[in-house]
């Protein structure tokens, strides 16, 4: 979705992204120390992305895409 709408705006960048696989997310929420009452809501690195630009300039318009289409 945001390669598509950054591609729409003629940005050269590179994304990257990643989400918490099942063993992992498991593990977190049996740390000792924690105690989730709702891990889903509470646990905010379920999925990371990472948008590599090439120019200073890119930057500006990025955020704005990302803020305009995030929920």
């Amino acid at each position: 979705m945001f390669s598509d709408l950054i591609k729409k705006d003629n940005i050269d960048a590179q994304i990257e992204y990643r989400t918490k696989n099942i063993k992992s997310f498991i593990d977190k929420i049996n740390r000792e120390g924690k105690d989730y009452k709702n891990p889903f809501a509470e646990l905010t690195d379920l999925v990371g992305i990472r948008i590599i630009c090439y120019y200073l300039e890119d930057v500006s318009p990025i955020v704005n895409i990302i803020k305009m289409n995030s929920k």
